[in-house]
């Protein structure tokens, strides 16, 4: 809704800001599909240096779009303060889930695999379909598209739900600790990675105050 709100204005001054999200968007992916491509085939040490340079330029990036925001705020004054907090909250946002994508090598660093696992094509399924997110959120969030928004926030909540499952059948499973720690994990990770995908998608449809809950919800009913 923050930014629907402001769909006929004119945002020039803040079009490579929004270019830049793009771009962290892109960013975020390239370290998720890596990070699910070490845990999948077991193999973490050839990605690592790719994965923390990723990480690096996300994090370079977020801090240059704060310090443009800083700028343009107080060149233009408290009319676009919404679209302001907007972005600085969605590279939070994007920043976090480089940090998701982190954890996920972690595991994999700490001997977590799933070269061979019953259930990798479970994990594959489920990695293909968040990496898809990424660019339907880019183009959703420059799009402006409220209808599409909204679609895809309903798959969303359906995945947030679905993680909260797997997580409690690890839980309740009798596998080893080897066996159902790293799932569980893994799932949290792939659900804050979906919420925080899910949050940059919802200023589409929210107000700015709303913003960076969604999903906090389900959290508080399921975990």
């Amino acid at each position: 809704m923050v930014l629907e709100f402001f769909r006929g204005r004119d945002e020039s001054g803040l079009d490579h800001v929004e270019r830049q999200i793009v771009t962290m968007l892109a960013d975020c992916r390239h370290s998720f599909d890596a990070a699910m491509h070490a845990l999948i085939t077991g193999d973490p040490s050839s990605l690592a240096d790719d994965i923390a340079a990723t990480d690096r330029r996300i994090n370079a990036t977020e801090q240059a779009v704060r310090r443009e925001l800083v700028v343009h705020a107080s060149v233009h004054g408290g009319q676009d303060v919404p679209l302001v907090l907007a972005y600085m909250m969605i590279t939070r946002m994007l920043e976090r889930v480089g940090d998701q994508a982190k954890n996920i090598l972690d595991l994999a660093a700490e001997g977590a695999s799933f070269a061979g696992a019953v259930d990798r094509e479970q994990m594959i399924a489920l990695r293909d379909e968040i990496s898809a997110m990424f660019p339907t959120t880019a183009e959703v969030f420059t799009g402006r598209d409220d209808e599409r928004a909204r679609e895809v926030l309903r798959r969303c909540d359906e995945l947030l739900r679905h993680f909260d499952e797997l997580v409690a059948e690890q839980i309740r499973s009798d596998e080893p600790g080897r066996h159902a720690v790293p799932r569980a994990l893994l799932y949290r990770y792939m659900k804050r990675i979906t919420a925080n995908l899910a949050n940059v998608m919802s200023s589409v449809v929210l107000p700015v105050d709303r913003m960076d809950y969604y999903g906090r919800e389900l959290d508080d009913q399921g975990d």
